[in-house]
């Protein structure tokens, strides 16, 4: 994957190389679709190609596109996925333009970053603390403190 990859973005092809992701997301056989801490580098590197490339804006509909694909495509079939890093990426892109949209992603990465703190398990307490030392969290408490 990580030379097609490559290949995509070096040629500019970002539908191309969002797609390589999701193909290989929805496989399942390489990468868990249900946990970011792999897909979300490949996903922040393709973001970070097109910023550098296209601007930061182009990127919004690269997340927007991936988002749909996890809500559409990955849980029916692999049940509940971790989209905190995507509801977190989108919040600080559109935040520029729309601070209402911005929050409410950024509130949907916090309830995601909680379902996750809740899966470790603990009590009610922990799990809050957990929660609140998330970068959904942090970003949240200030844009709402704007």
């Amino acid at each position: 994957m990580d030379s097609h990859l490559t290949q995509f973005l070096i040629s500019k092809n970002f539908d191309a190389a969002r797609e390589l992701l999701q193909s290989t997301l929805l496989a399942g056989e390489l990468i868990d679709p249900r946990d970011d801490h792999i897909w979300a580098l490949i996903a922040d590197t393709i973001s970070a190609t097109m910023t550098n490339n296209c601007g930061i804006d182009a990127t919004i509909p690269f997340w927007e596109a991936l988002l749909k694909f996890f809500i559409e495509q990955i849980e029916p079939i692999w049940g509940h996925a971790h989209k905190g890093h995507i509801y977190f990426r989108l919040g600080l892109h559109v935040g520029r333009h729309d601070l209402a949209r911005a929050c409410s992603y950024l509130t949907n990465a916090r309830e995601e970053d909680s379902i996750f703190q809740r899966q470790k398990g603990g009590t009610e307490q922990e799990i809050i603390a957990r929660t609140q030392q998330s970068s959904s969290h942090v970003a949240l408490a200030i844009l709402e403190g704007i």
